[in-house]
């Protein structure tokens, strides 16, 4: 269900037992009472509850439960909240300012409202006047020229989001810009042609939290995430701007998880690789600060209305890129997870590139066979899939897929579903044929051919990268046709949908696909192998669709609670709602069952227990048994904010590989 903010929602359910059953309401294994925004009420086999002027902490999910003597039932269902988004993050930044023009930049929303932004309207008005103008509306990038200003005039800026619910309120007005009387560009902080210099290389050991606030002052909100909240801050000797991303720790596990990748940060010190410069610990949380990147992503910045992409742009991008993983692979490291979002511009109007997010960046031994159960569909290498011995050919592979996608807007393995998706990478089958690779020259065909090819060992080195003949053009050489970016523009907006949409499913379900409906997930999936001695039938919930009531008949009669066979399908929760994942297994036992959740979804229990649909569109129930509420205990450590990260079988993995493997169980 899906509800905008302010608005009210009611969940309904029916039920029959006897003896005559309790009935209670829970939202995070909480139960909800009767009063404030919450009205609870049950009588003659009836029980709803209503949520009054809904807020965005209230999505979630929720379950009812009724109980007697003999037995146990639940059911539940997703609340998604939905809005204009948050207005967008700081106040909008300006450069190359002339005699009549000037160059804005801003950041996105902290927050999207739970459905994609569309666009940005930018206004403008000159300062002491209180009218503001709006100079563009449904702008697609986040920048834009300003031009048409008057000389020698003081002016402000100001920046609304919107997505399909409204517009957001203004950003904070920039800082006054005042036009030329002649044309020339407006002073702005240098690009520091020393990197080390400009963030002092230094081996970084763990900090009291207490010594963050006295050194740091915590300004706006830039980011969010699932694990996460990233702030610009400034240092309070210096003044220097930094981000500091707040990490959520909840248990000891999730600790080390981010002790391993400031280990890993320790060892990255290179020009084209985001550099960390202090570390804070709390009961609950570590604080990473990092430099403060302000260009963006390079997609968006490829897209922007005052950006002309050539092949020229693609080399140079493309050079830091393999640049910044020759000197990862030289320390013995692996990034697993390069992808268009972990790679920003340093400023809005360079070329200068950096790769950013090391979560799921690992030290590797050549000599030691690794296999990962992680990584981004899309993106992903054949032998990740395959749940093969990885190398640093992985990553090379992912290098190919994003300089594929950067010169046709295209994803080269993209298919109708997720099954088909992950077939199309495990056989390396992609072409040349879309009319976007007609002013594509056969250089940076061949460059990127070089790297998809399904035997690592057969891929090209980040040094070969450098010597190719593509890469290793000269200026007078390079090709300055213009490329359209319109198809990399819908590749950008599927990305993001992907990232906040609230109907991301469980990848595990994939042996089901043929027979349901696929899903699309795009962030970091961890794959977890199925116990081989595992000889239960499969139990297989049924696909979500909507529904035609929000009724839920629950009959209980005298049947007792029904013994768990299975894990369950659970929900976690994403930024805009609900999404469904697979119970994965222990990452230090992948031979057991993880069994922790008491719930059994999707199926009537001992012949006894209906759960019917109603008539409100969106609300899906799931039946459950024994206990009323199970969330997922897996907690992951990603550094991708906003995205959800979720485990699958190995062997629903292997649908996609090959139809004589369709047989494989799937514990979905």
């Amino acid at each position: 269900m899906t509800v905008l903010k302010g608005q009210s929602a009611t969940f309904t359910a029916t039920f029959t037992g006897k003896p005559q059953p309790v009935v209670s309401w829970l939202k995070k294994e909480q139960e909800i009472c009767d009063g404030g925004r919450y009205t609870v009420k049950t009588e003659n086999g009836t029980t709803t509850l209503t949520i009054k002027d809904i807020v965005q902490e209230d999505c979630d999910k929720y379950t009812v439960v009724v109980r007697n003597a003999l037995a146990a039932h639940a059911a539940f269902a997703s609340l998604a909240v939905g809005s204009a988004p948050e207005p967008p993050a700081d106040r909008p930044n300006h450069s190359e300012v002339t005699a009549t023009s000037v160059t804005l930049s801003w950041y996105g929303p902290t927050y999207d409202g739970g459905s994609v932004v569309t666009g940005y309207n930018v206004e403008a008005r000159k300062v002491g006047q209180d009218e503001w103008k709006t100079l563009i509306t449904g702008c697609h990038s986040t920048s834009y020229i300003v031009t048409g200003l008057e000389t020698g005039c003081q002016y402000e800026f100001r920046v609304c989001a919107q997505n399909m619910h409204g517009l957001s309120e203004p950003s904070k007005p920039s800082q006054p810009v005042t036009t030329t009387n002649q044309t020339k560009q407006a002073e702005e902080e240098p690009e520091p042609e020393d990197y080390e210099k400009a963030f002092a290389p230094l081996n970084v050991e763990i900090e009291p939290g207490n010594m963050f606030d006295e050194q740091y002052t915590l300004h706006e909100e830039v980011g969010k995430g699932r694990f996460g909240i990233v702030y610009r801050v400034t240092e309070k000797t210096s003044g220097t701007r930094r981000a500091a991303k707040i990490i959520k720790c909840i248990k000891a596990k999730d600790k080390e998880k981010v002790r391993e990748e400031i280990s890993i940060m320790n060892a990255l010190r290179h020009p084209k690789l985001l550099q960390l410069g202090a570390a804070y610990e709390r009961p609950r949380e570590i604080i990473m600060v990092m430099e403060y990147i302000s260009g963006g992503e390079l997609f968006e910045r490829v897209v922007a209305d005052d950006f002309n992409l050539t092949e020229r742009d693609c080399i140079l991008f493309v050079r830091q890129i393999c640049e910044g993983v020759q000197y990862m692979h030289s320390t013995n490291i692996v990034h697993l997870d390069l992808k268009p979002e972990n790679i920003l511009c340093v400023r809005r109007t360079s070329h200068q590139i950096k790769l950013i997010d090391f979560g799921l960046a690992r030290r590797f031994n050549p000599d030691d066979p690794c296999r990962v159960l992680f990584g981004t569909p899309e993106f992903i290498a054949p032998e990740v899939i395959n749940y093969e011995p990885i190398g640093f050919a992985s990553d090379m592979w992912s290098v190919g897929v994003i300089c594929y996608v950067l010169l046709s807007g295209l994803s080269p393995f993209m298919g109708d579903n997720d099954a088909e998706t992950f077939s199309n990478i495990t056989r390396a089958e992609f072409d040349f044929d879309d009319d976007a690779f007609d002013a594509i020259t056969d250089d940076a065909k061949d460059f990127i051919q070089s790297l998809l090819v399904k035997r690592k060992e057969k891929r090209l080195t980040p040094a070969q990268c450098l010597e190719h003949r593509w890469l290793n053009q000269t200026e007078g050489t390079m090709n300055k046709v213009v490329l359209s970016t319109d198809k990399l523009k819908k590749f950008i907006i599927r990305r993001k949908w992907q990232k906040t949409g609230n109907a991301i499913r469980a990848l595990g379900r994939m042996a089901n696909l043929t027979s349901r409906r696929s899903s699309q997930p795009s962030s970091p999936t961890r794959l977890s192998p199925l116990p081989e001695n595992h000889t239960h039938t499969p139990t297989t919930p049924s696909s979500p669709s909507p529904v035609s009531s929000p009724a839920a008949l629950v009959k209980t009669k005298g049947c007792a609670p029904v013994t768990r066979s299975s894990p369950s399908i659970i929900s976690e929760r994403s930024d805009s709602g609900i999404s469904e994942c697979s119970f994965g297994v222990e990452e230090n036992n992948p031979n057991q069952v993880n069994n922790q959740c008491g719930l059994t979804n999707g199926r009537a229990v001992t012949g006894r227990t209906v759960i019917k649909s109603g008539k409100t569109p969106s609300l899906d129930w799931q039946s459950s048994v024994d206990s009323a509420v199970c969330d997922d205990d897996f907690i992951g450590k990603s550094g991708d904010f906003g995205s959800s990260q979720r485990r699958i079988s190995r062997e629903a993995l292997l649908h996609a590989k090959t139809d004589a493997l369709m047989n494989a169980h799937s514990r979905i």
